[in-house]
C-alpha cells in the first residue's frame, strides 16, 4: 500500500488559484505551486496526471464553486426570487472565497480567456449561466423576458467592471454601488 498524499485535491486547486492570481497562467507550475505548500512534486502526481490536468480541473472547480453550487444553494433556499437575487448580490461581491483574493482570480481567468480558445468558451459558457439565472431570477420578480434579460447581462457587465476597478482601487463604494443597483432591481416588483 502507498503512502496517503499530504494535501488533497482542492489543496493544490486553490494553491494553483492563488498562483493564478498573482502571477497568471503561465505562473501556474507544479514546482512553484509544490514549493507554495511546502511539498514535494511527488505530491501533486496523486492528484493530476500533469499541469494540464491541473488546469482543467480548476475551470472545472471555478465553474463549479463559483457558479452551480452558488445557484444550487439559493434555489433550494426556499426564499423568494427578489431575496435570491439580493443575496446574489452580496455573494458576488464577496473579496475573499476560498480563501483566495476572488477579485484577482477573476481578473486572471479573464486575462486567460484572452490567451486560450478553449478557455474562453469556458468562461463565456459560464457566463452566460450566471446571466441566465439572473434573467429568471428577474422574470420571477416580474420584469418581461426582454427587459429581464438586458439587466441581468448589465448586472454582470457591472460586477466585471467593479472586480476590474477593485484592482486598482479598493474602496468599497464600488461594492456597494453594485449592491444599491441590484436592491433596487430586486425592490422594482412588477
Amino acid at each position: 500500500m502507498g503512502r496517503k498524499a499530504k494535501h488533497d485535491k482542492q489543496d493544490w486547486i486553490l494553491a494553483a488559484f492563488q498562483t493564478l492570481g498573482d502571477k497568471g497562467v503561465d505562473g501556474v507550475k507544479v514546482e512553484r505551486i509544490a514549493k507554495q505548500l511546502g511539498t514535494t512534486k511527488g505530491s501533486f502526481y496523486w492528484h493530476f496526471a500533469d499541469r494540464g490536468a491541473l488546469l482543467v480541473e480548476m475551470l472545472d472547480f471555478w465553474d463549479q464553486q463559483g457558479t452551480r453550487t452558488i445557484i444550487e444553494q439559493l434555489r433550494e433556499a426556499g426564499i423568494p426570487a427578489d431575496e435570491q437575487l439580493r443575496q446574489l448580490g452580496r455573494i458576488a461581491t464577496e473579496t475573499r472565497t476560498h480563501g483566495l483574493d476572488a477579485i484577482a482570480v477573476e481578473g486572471a481567468l479573464r486575462a486567460w480567456a484572452g490567451q486560450d480558445e478553449k478557455v474562453a468558451a469556458l468562461i463565456s459558457k459560464t457566463e452566460n449561466t450566471r446571466i441566465k439565472f439572473v434573467a429568471g431570477l428577474l422574470v420571477d420578480i416580474g420584469y418581461g423576458e426582454q427587459e429581464a434579460h438586458s439587466l441581468a447581462h448589465q448586472i454582470y457587465l457591472m460586477l466585471l467592471g467593479v472586480y476590474s476597478i477593485s484592482r486598482y482601487d479598493a474602496n468599497p463604494i464600488h461594492s456597494q454601488t453594485y449592491i444599491e443597483f441590484v436592491d433596487q432591481l430586486a425592490d422594482l416588483k412588477r
